[in-house]
């Protein structure tokens, strides 16, 4: 599989080669790299450059190609390094600045427009996870069903990281940051021409991070370096290299357990005095690390056709080992009994190539603009997922007993059994973990191809875009789990799904600074990381559309996007009956989905920008198989309201010269933490049709409010810069649940000094 994905390198390492002796003359419309990015080509490029501070007017990933946000027919989020930066967004996890997401953590997961999202990109490549904001220049998150810009996705949307580029002037910087939860951080990053006046330009990027939780044992421990190199052939032609490693060693927070009546196994809320159990103590770990190289090549022709060639390959580890965890807790003792303990080794590998190649004509004395865009790409995934569990009542689940007293919230070594409490895991051996639990050797291929037309006519008033996708998908999947436990054969599947999917949108500008759209599209998504030999492989399919308008007042200092957005979710994956009433895996699941989004921004003055945003989501299951009883229901972990506010205000003038003050405030209404979760099957029927109380237990809405200052300050005459950041987060000290029943931090400050040369 290398070979697969390297062949393609070599030609483009060959065509490279062959440009940077060629003599083609630069486009009118090309331009020397500015005095700080080195900006390739601008028709698939977005410059950090161009950004407003927290806003960006241009996209890239909504279609492939730099496109103004406001000329695009849906809706789509761009979150920038210099909002990551100020508000010391080192983690991920419930960040909720952009409509209709929640629920994102630092390891790829995500709710948006209320449904899980398993596709994230880095770079425009899958991505599982893992980032760090040293090396992030913006985040782009497009909404709704987008597989017939890039594939395998679910209709929620997708979300690409973008990472920062070399720079043309040179810049050394190193931030050290402490805090709140003994949280220590240190970053550097150093770009600049790799030769003095030369065409080849480097960027070295590194960071650690560390920190505690409001759970005792809880930690993270995270490093990440990464480095390029952008050779400029010609204005025309370029080529880019990226490499990076990154590893994250966690000891990750216990989800707070559900209150049970006494003397009853009816669920009637969350034991939220159990907030600071960790239910796994000091010996569990999450740990994960990936190492992944990019190459991408750059090359216009001439003033119509540009080209475009990507190639990745990643490999990603992945290591768990617990001793189990409980849903529940009931209040009549003060004994939490862990669940059998397991170990899981997940071995993940794969990467890509894409080209695309643009033909850009102008028509009609310039009055029309035709965009052609041709896509061709190649995806590879690997999986091979061990784990190990010991035997539920062996000797190997010993001990597993933790003491806890609730009225004094601590860990006790008295009642109801006498010793300490004992977190430590059996020895990881075969005889201590005997069960094979999981051992699936899966890899799946997927050849697409994108073709995309879109037409800006009548001086750009009137912008349509059509395009359709068609993908083939080989799986290769076996099962070993029964034959490593000698209960079975080995069980291998080969199946394909091949998908078209189409997609069209309008935007019209019906009067200066408004434009409405509306946007279709269709998406698939075949779960190639989930996808096991003895089930059928049933691809998801998906579609949804929006409409709404798109305003920029008083001189585009004032924009904003409001929306209406409906999604059906068909083929989920769900337990269904047969005739003899016996449970098996069917694909007859349905979701709906439909809300409203509102994301906007507001340049007051030179010195004040806001942002701001709302959204009402309504997301429920039609069918699902045997659960009638999750009919109707609000989705998990999908709150039906939030808001996020944020401002910034720069001192140009005057004593406080170099000071600026950011504040935000994120709402997250209430949520169903799970609402497709402990449900009762009815003898007679063998429907499930009742639950133990969970799926009515809601987390409570909590808003968060963060302050943070920043100080410049650059001496006269010298060449270093000194920045001064404080940052108060959860300033009023809420206490609160995230929608994933994990407590949240309570008041902390981090202070941070950066020296920039």
């Amino acid at each position: 599989r290398l070979v697969r994905l390297f062949v393609p390198a070599l030609a483009l390492a060959s065509f490279a080669s062959a440009q940077s002796n060629s003599t083609a003359p630069a486009s009118s419309s090309s331009s020397s790299p500015n005095n700080e990015e080195v900006v390739t080509l601008p028709e698939f490029g977005v410059s950090s450059k161009a950004d407003r501070g927290y806003i960006s007017s241009n996209s890239v990933t909504g279609s492939r190609v730099n496109t103004p946000i406001k000329d695009l027919t849906f809706n789509i989020n761009v979150v920038t390094s210099e909002f990551l930066t100020d508000f010391a967004v080192y983690e991920f996890d419930d960040f909720g600045y952009v409509s209709t997401l929640n629920s994102m953590d630092s390891n790829g997961s995500l709710n948006m427009r209320g449904i899980s999202v398993q596709k994230v990109m880095r770079n425009g490549f899958t991505r599982i996870g893992l980032y760090d904001i040293v090396n992030i220049d913006r985040i782009e998150f497009i909404k709704g069903p987008s597989a017939a810009i890039y594939g395998e996705t679910r209709p929620g949307g997708m979300v690409n990281v973008i990472t920062k580029r070399p720079r043309q002037s040179p810049q050394q910087q190193l931030t050290l940051t402490y805090g709140s939860y003994d949280f220590r951080r240190a970053a550097f990053s150093s770009t600049g021409p790799l030769i003095e006046n030369g065409k080849t330009f480097y960027r070295l990027d590194a960071a650690i991070t560390a920190r505690k939780y409001i759970q005792p044992f809880s930690f993270l421990r995270q490093k990440t370096i990464s480095g390029s190199v952008l050779h400029k052939f010609t204005d025309d032609t370029s080529l880019w290299v990226e490499l990076e490693y990154l590893a994250r060693y966690n000891n990750p927070q216990s989800s707070i357990p559900f209150l049970v009546a006494p003397h009853t196994t009816h669920i009637v809320g969350l034991a939220t005095q159990l907030e600071k159990l960790s239910q796994v103590g000091p010996y569990s770990e999450a740990n994960r690390d990936i190492a992944d190289i990019n190459v991408t090549f750059e090359h216009r022709f001439n003033d119509v056709f540009s080209n475009r060639d990507s190639l990745n390959y990643y490999h990603r580890h992945l290591w768990t080992g617990n001793g189990g965890t409980v849903s529940t807790w009931d209040p009549t003792s003060s004994t939490v009994t862990r669940g059998a303990p397991g170990y899981g080794r997940i071995n993940e590998d794969g990467g890509g190539f894409q080209s695309d190649w643009l033909a850009r004509f102008h028509l009609f004395n310039n009055s029309t603009e035709s965009d052609t865009l041709l896509t061709l790409d190649y995806s590879d995934y690997n999986r091979v997922d061990p784990q190990w569990r010991a035997t539920s009542g062996s000797s190997a689940t010993v001990p597993h007993t933790v003491n806890w007293d609730v009225a004094q919230g601590l860990y006790v070594t008295t009642l109801p059994i006498s010793g300490p409490a004992d977190y430590r895991l059996p020895t990881f051996t075969p005889a201590n973990y005997p069960r094979i639990n999981r051992w699936d050797v899966n890899n799946v291929a997927d050849t697409g191809v994108f073709a995309r037309e879109q037409v800006k006519a009548f001086h750009d008033k009137l912008i349509a875009m059509a395009g359709i996708r068609f993908d083939r998908v080989d799986f290769k999947l076996m099962d070993k789990a029964d034959f490593m436990n000698h209960t079975g054969p080995i069980v291998v599947s080969n199946p394909r799904e091949n998908h078209t999917t189409p997609m069209a949108g309008l935007n019209y500008k019906v009067v200066p600074g408004v434009a409405l759209f509306a946007n279709y599209s269709k998406s698939f998504f075949p779960d190639s990381q989930n996808a096991v030999a003895k089930n059928p492989v049933v691809a998801e399919t998906g579609y949804g559309y929006d409409y709404g308008a798109k305003v920029g007042l008083l001189d585009d200092r004032l924009d904003f996007t409001v929306d209406y957005f409906y999604i059906m979710r068909n083929n989920v994956k769900v337990t269904l009956l047969d005739v003899n009433l016996n449970t098996e895996t069917g694909y007859n699941g349905n979701q709906k989905v439909k809300g409203v989004e509102v994301d906007g921004s507001y340049r007051m003055t030179q010195e004040t920008t806001l942002l701001f945003g709302y959204s009402f989501v309504d997301s429920r299951f039609t069918s699902f198989g045997n659960d009638i009883d999750t009919i109707g229901r609000q989705a998990a972990k999908i709150p039906f309201n939030q808001a996020y506010f944020a401002g910034k205000y720069n001192f140009e003038t005057g004593p406080l010269s170099g000071l600026s003050a950011e504040l935000s405030a994120t709402y997250t209404g209430e949520a169903y933490p799970d609402s497709q979760g402990g449900g009762i099957t009815n003898p007679k029927t063998k429907l499930i049709d009742s639950n133990d109380g969970r799926r009515h237990i809601q987390t409570p809405s909590y808003t968060i409010f963060n302050l943070a200052f920043q100080y410049r300050l650059r001496p006269t005459g010298s060449k270093l810069q000194h920045q001064f950041a404080l940052n108060v987060k959860n300033l009023f000290d809420r206490k609160y649940i995230t929608t994933s029943r994990i407590p949240g931090d309570r008041l902390s400050f981090d202070f941070g000094y950066t020296v920039t040369y």
